[in-house]
């Protein structure tokens, strides 16, 4: 997808291009049906956002006059604090979603890491990359 946002699904899978997007379309639908996924993304903004504006009403009335570096800076700093919640946010609340709806596609993966089990015996019971059950079909907290 892109350098902020990874793509969660893995690129050994044959699937379409237009599969892709179905899949991702159908995790946002899932991710929408949690009210939680929408109140933490628009508190993780509002954080950002709001810390971004006090911090500049506060140097604005008290008159203190900081260079262009540092005003550079922190500028850097909160866009810095964006994208690293950002990124944990879709790293351990979108990307379980995601594999839950390749895994309705008939690929038998892992939901906690992604990894695709073709070829593995019957007996094995644990994922040989992150060592979590095999057979597990939902993530921790699912959004149904």
């Amino acid at each position: 997808m892109s350098f902020l946002v990874p793509d969660y699904i893995n690129r050994d899978l044959p699937l379409t291009s237009n599969q892709r997007k179905a899949i991702r379309k159908e995790a946002w639908k899932l991710w929408m049906k949690d009210w939680r996924n929408v109140l933490v993304y628009v508190a993780v903004i509002a954080v950002v956002l709001g810390g971004a504006l006090v911090l500049g009403w506060f140097i604005g009335r008290s008159g203190l006059v900081l260079p262009a570096a540092t005003l550079l800076f922190i500028l850097v700093l909160y866009t810095a604090l964006a994208w690293f919640a950002n990124a944990l946010f879709y790293r351990f609340r979108f990307a379980p979603l995601v594999r839950q709806v390749i895994q309705r596609y008939g690929y038998e993966i892992c939901i906690k890491c992604g990894h695709w089990m073709r070829g593995l015996t019957t007996d094995t019971e644990r994922c040989p990359e992150c060592g979590a059950r095999r057979g597990n079909t939902r993530p921790a907290r699912s959004a149904e």
